[in-house]
């Protein structure tokens, strides 16, 4: 299993709620086939306001006490962080080094474990790697994964490349 319990609950209310939302961050890279483990879920959603109000209702099935957010919020650039690593979960509506557009369009349903979502583009996601400029340890781990994506991008291209 790939994701925790915890992870896999919001992922499952997400598309009962039919968020449209991609999959990023650390459970992206893995699924590419970084060697790597991650303690959150990064979901990038659109900022419409439809999905503004399919996301507060995937948190009040969730049980999530969300009442000082309004679907208005979600078309505007944010960040959203809640619960506790390894069970917490980041939301976004923008994506650095690239447009959503991109983003959306680039990326392609999965099935990951027995959930079909959408994954970013392995290359949309070395994109947006090389973008983040952090200034805390996660930069050391954003090193890795741009080195980590690009040798797979390469092997990919030469044929080379078998994740077993």
């Amino acid at each position: 299993m790939m994701f925790s319990k915890a992870h896999e609950k919001v992922l499952r209310k997400f598309i009962y709620c039919e968020v449209e939302f991609v999959l990023v961050g650390g459970h992206a890279a893995i699924y590419h086939g970084v060697q790597r483990t991650t303690s959150d879920l990064d979901i990038l959603v659109r900022p419409t306001l439809k999905n503004g109000k399919r996301i507060l209702e995937a948190f009040a099935q969730l049980g999530l006490v969300a009442k000082d957010l309004i679907p208005e919020d979600f078309t505007v650039s944010q960040f959203f962080h809640f619960g506790i690593k390894p069970g917490s979960v980041d939301i976004l509506n923008f994506m650095l080094g690239l447009t959503l557009d991109e983003v959306f369009e680039n990326a392609n349903y999965v099935k990951i474990d027995d959930l079909k979502i959408k994954v970013i583009d392995i290359r949309d996601l070395l994109t947006n790697k090389k973008s983040i400029h952090r200034f805390t340890e996660k930069n050391l781990v954003d090193q890795q994964d741009i080195a980590a994506l690009t040798r797979i991008i390469i092997w990919k291209e030469n044929g080379a490349w078998n994740p077993q």
